[in-house]
């Protein structure tokens, strides 16, 4: 159940796969075809209809913060408001784009090269960083999952953004009850043991962005 209703960014799943061609995973080509894609079929829908309807894809942000070869690791609570990916360990930062981060010049400002996104998401999600503490940061690609019911109807736009100091004073809003900073290679051999759930123990695209590192 979603709590507070919004109207989102989705794309129909017809004309993203027209434009991009169908693929699986995390895709780091295509940047412009995607912006043209959103910005000529992206529309929005009441987050309660797009998360059931399977003929739409909602646009994520994915921000994963990076400093050095350390990535931020976030765990859910048993309580987050995803009832699919309670308890679940992440290292993007993801959130839906709305209606109101529009201007009147509409869907035309669609840019993934704009970092105005992943620092939004930033922002909400994360308390202890200012603007002045990110740098470097950049799109790197793109996950379709229709493996499951949650990346059926979600497409991501991964950012990598690297956090040059206050690292220590981060902390995580909202539903993430757990954060710290871990390295890539750790996150990789625990995602590598996949019939161990105790140890595996992240979230889909989480999984595939290490996979594909």
């Amino acid at each position: 159940m979603i709590k507070k209703d919004e109207s989102i960014l989705v794309v129909p799943v017809e004309k993203l796969m027209e434009h991009m061609g169908e693929w699986q995973g995390l895709r780091t080509d295509s940047m412009n075809v995607f912006t043209e894609c959103v910005r000529e079929h992206g529309m929005f829908m009441l987050r309660s209809a797009a998360e059931c309807d399977e003929r739409y894809k909602q646009i994520i942000p994915y921000v994963v913060l990076c400093d050095s070869r350390d990535i931020f690791v976030m765990q859910r609570c048993a309580q987050a408001s995803e009832q699919r990916l309670r308890c679940k360990k992440s290292i993007g930062v993801g959130g839906h784009i709305r209606d109101q981060d529009f201007d009147a010049t509409g869907m035309c400002t669609f840019d993934v090269e704009n970092l105005a996104w992943a620092r939004r998401e930033i922002d909400e999600e994360i308390a202890g960083l200012t603007s002045g503490d990110i740098e470097h940061g950049c799109c790197i690609g793109f996950i379709n999952d229709d493996n499951n019911p949650v990346g059926r109807v979600h497409c991501g736009v991964v950012y990598t953004v690297c956090v040059t100091k206050n690292k220590d004073q981060i902390a995580i809003r909202d539903e993430h009850k757990t954060g710290y900073f871990t390295s890539i290679d750790t996150c990789k051999e625990m995602c590598a043991c996949v019939n161990d759930d105790h140890v595996n123990n992240f979230e889909t695209w989480s999984s595939i962005v290490l996979q594909q590192w």
